[in-house]
């Protein structure tokens, strides 16, 4: 890649018929997979954030299921995009591609699912950002690379085995910059007065993860992000987290390096 497509790309933009999937080396590179079993109503969902801080790259990851009404996040502090193609990864805990995802957030949050029947988007020329993908330095760019698949595989969720075998598939990716939308759409990443980025939701639909301060999660702390319906997000290991779920709202310190939460009906 030359030196100049190389600092386009550094602006989120791609030119027609590039490479859409892969990194552009943004502020956040999201990923977001869906599987759904429709005879049962099981749906897992499986993210990843690939955020850019001064002292390298951080992930926020989830794994959520329905109606299992089970979710787990956590703040890696390590973290990969793939530069070539599509791909997200962060230690052991997670492993994205175009054919198999991989999670373990801990014994009761796993998934380790291959990807076939690929159905991919179609319009090879621009993604799903249509001619706005050619723009350079825009808020963010999205593109639903997978529109749908077979799965192949399981997950275990809370302590529940789910088959996946048979499921349908649905991937996204994202590039953000510092005040964009995390993985999944519809909520967005602002700067607060003390520097560090704060998710605000819009209209979130699934879990997805949230905060991206500066550096990365060792020693960050996080404001408190807001949520709305059917929505959570994920502080960095020492941080706060209100949510709203239903129609309720609490919050929780988290001191961990992961948060586990029921979701009371």
């Amino acid at each position: 890649m030359s030196r100049l497509l190389r600092a386009y790309r550094s602006t989120g933009a791609d030119l027609p018929f590039g490479n859409v999937l892969a990194a552009h080396d943004v502020a956040m590179e999201g990923y977001f997979w869906r599987f759904t079993q429709p005879a049962t109503g099981q749906v897992v969902v499986a993210l990843a954030g690939i955020n850019q801080a001064a002292d390298g790259h951080w992930a926020t990851l989830g794994l959520a299921g329905h109606p299992t009404r089970f979710l787990r996040t956590a703040a890696h502090p390590e973290a990969y995009a793939n530069p070539s193609g599509l791909g997200a990864f962060a230690g052991d805990a997670f492993r994205g591609s175009v054919d198999r995802v991989h999670v373990d957030l801990g014994r009761d949050a796993r998934l380790d699912v291959r990807i076939g029947a690929q159905v991919p988007w179609p319009r090879r020329r621009l993604g799903g950002s249509s001619v706005f993908q050619t723009v350079p330095a825009l808020n963010q760019y999205w593109h639903p690379w997978l529109l749908g698949g077979r799965a192949e595989g399981t997950a275990v969720l809370g302590g529940t085995e789910i088959d996946l075998d048979g499921a349908q598939i649905y991937g996204e990716k994202i590039g953000a910059r510092a005040d964009s939308p995390t993985p999944g759409g519809g909520a967005r990443l602002r700067v607060s007065p003390t520097g560090r980025r704060v998710s605000r939701s819009r209209a979130a639909r699934s879990p997805r993860a949230g905060c991206a301060p500066r550096s990365r999660p060792s020693s960050s702390r996080c404001p408190t992000a807001r949520c709305s319906a059917s929505a959570t997000r994920s502080p960095p290991p020492s941080g706060r987290m209100s949510r709203t779920i239903g129609g309720r709202c609490g919050a929780a310190v988290a001191r961990g390096a992961s948060r586990s939460r029921a979701v009371p009906h």
